[in-house]
Parts: structure tokens; C-alpha cells; sequence
């Protein structure tokens, strides 16, 4: 916003109190009833502030807000901003920013920021991953909240192959979407797996078992417990899938990404369920 003529401050910010916050353009400042005025908000005489509105209307947009497409049953539980579209039964839950879509029954679990279609039960889970549907198993009997020590989950990823090479496979159908770990901390990764050839249907079938550790820093080690084919035969010179961390000691190690494999000349669709049992040590290894 510009300056109005005549006044050397201008509005900078309103607080969810309602309180207009000015600025000289370096410093926060308080605003007078005739600046206040000019600039379209009202003046509370009672406690000398400028104001966007009162703090008792407030209370009714945040209700208003918080119980647009929300279903909130319970006590103690928090639907942040922008999240919609969700129901919360139990308490002392918490939903992350910009949620949509997401089912959450039980006792102190947590969803993430930015996450959709997601759906939590029982208690202290931690809920990371597009599409995830997570069981919550505890928290130890810690007198804090522990999210995410304890527990086993679901997501999906799928990919399309064009010829040979390494693709990408997105979880919960978001393109190239990745895998979020957690230092110290330790996930068995059963992958069940289809694949198809586009052109003609040939199929086959295949698990995979992974353990990966995660250290103090978040850099992963692999033990590839086993593999095999269920169904098929695959063919002549197809891999398996296999999981690459993000990031490196430079940079900090990041999520874990699912890695698919295609085959010259061939076009693949790949559909991967992925049971993960997750378990974060109380202290750091």
C-alpha cells in the first residue's frame, strides 16, 4: 500500500486480534484516529487502536473458517488455515496447513503441511506422505508427545515408462512426489508390485523387502532382505525398483525416492503398494 498524502506511515500488517500494525517503511508504529480513519479502519476509542475489526468478530470469522467443509469432534484437537474438507474425531489431534481430504480417529496424531487424502487412526502417528494411511501405535509412555515413534502405514506410487531408463515413481499419484524419513529411525519397506506392458497387457508380479536405517544426520543404509517374482516371467533385463535418498553430506540428506525401470522400446505402467512399519528411537543412536 502507498503512502497517503499527508501521512508518513501506512499500514504494514493486521493481527488475528484485529489490530491494524503501521510502518514508517523501517520501524512498526501505532496510528492516531485521523490516520486511522484515512486509511478505511476504525478507530477504538476505548483502547486507542486502529482496527480491521473488533476481536469479538474475530472469534466468529475463525469458527466461520475452521467449520467450512471440517468436521471436528472432540476436544483439544487443531485444524490449521487453509486446511478443508476434513473430519477429526478424539483429541488433541493435529492438522497441518493446507490439508484436504483427510480422516483422523484416535488420540495426538499429527498431519503434516500440504498433504491430501490422508487418513490417521489410534495414536502418535505422524502422517508424511501423500496419500499415506498410517496406524498410530504409541508413544512409549512418554510424558511428552512423540509423534511418529511408533507406527505402520500405507502409500501408493505408480510411474509410466517410456523405453529405457530410470523414472521417477510419485506417491499418492503425485508426479515424482518422494518418500519423507526421519532421522534416527528405522522403516521395513514391503513393496507388492504390478507392472504391465502397455501395448498387449503382458504383466507380472513381484516383493520386495528393504530396510533402511536412518542415523543422526538422515543419511539412509539399505539392507535388501529379499526379492522376487510372484507372477510373469518379467522380462529379459528388467530390475527391480529400489529406493535413492535425496541430498548428500553437503547438502543434508533429504526424502528417499522409488526408483522404476523401463525397458527399450516398451512402454510400462507401474503400481507399487508400500507397507511401511516405522519405528524413531527415543535418543539420538
Amino acid at each position: 500500500m502507498k503512502y497517503l498524502k499527508g501521512h508518513n506511515i501506512k499500514p504494514d500488517r493486521i493481527l488475528q486480534t484485529g489490530k491494524v500494525v503501521f510502518t514508517n517503511g523501517t520501524n512498526d508504529c501505532n496510528a492516531n484516529e485521523p490516520t486511522c480513519i484515512a486509511y478505511g479502519y476504525k478507530w477504538n476509542a476505548q483502547t486507542k487502536t486502529c482496527e480491521a475489526f473488533r476481536s469479538d468478530q474475530q472469534i466468529t470469522v475463525m469458527k466461520t473458517t475452521l467449520t467450512v467443509g471440517n468436521k471436528n469432534e472432540g476436544v483439544r484437537n487443531e485444524i490449521k488455515e487453509g486446511s478443508f474438507y476434513n473430519d477429526v474425531n478424539g483429541s488433541d489431534n493435529i492438522i497441518g496447513r493446507q490439508v484436504q481430504n483427510s480422516n483422523v480417529t484416535g488420540k495426538g496424531n499429527e498431519i503434516n503441511d500440504n498433504l491430501h487424502n490422508v487418513s490417521v487412526s489410534g495414536s502418535y502417528a505422524k502422517i508424511q506422505r501423500q496419500g499415506e494411511i498410517a496406524l498410530g501405535g504409541g508413544n512409549y509412555g512418554e510424558a511428552v508427545t512423540l509423534n511418529g515413534y511408533a507406527q505402520s502405514s500405507t502409500i501408493h506410487c505408480i510411474a509410466r515408462t517410456g523405453g529405457s531408463g530410470t523414472f521417477i515413481a510419485g506417491v499418492g499419484g503425485v508426479s515424482g512426489a518422494p518418500i519423507p524419513v526421519q532421522s534416527h529411525s528405522v522403516i521395513i519397506f514391503d513393496i507388492l508390485g504390478t507392472v504391465i506392458k502397455e501395448a498387449g497387457g503382458d504383466n507380472w508380479q513381484f516383493n520386495q523387502r528393504i530396510v533402511a536405517t536412518m542415523d543422526n544426520n538422515n543419511m539412509a543404509a539399505y539392507c535388501n532382505v529379499s526379492s522376487s517374482i510372484d507372477c510373469g516371467p518379467a522380462p529379459e533385463g528388467w530390475t527391480y525398483p529400489a529406493l535413492l535418498q535425496l541430498g548428500d553430506e553437503e547438502t543434508g540428506f533429504g526424502d528417499i525416492q522409488v526408483n522404476v525401470y523401463g525397458l527399450p522400446e516398451l512402454e510400462l505402467t507401474y503400481n507399487l503398494k508400500i507397507d511401511l512399519l516405522e519405528t524413531r528411537t527415543i535418543n539420538t543412536f
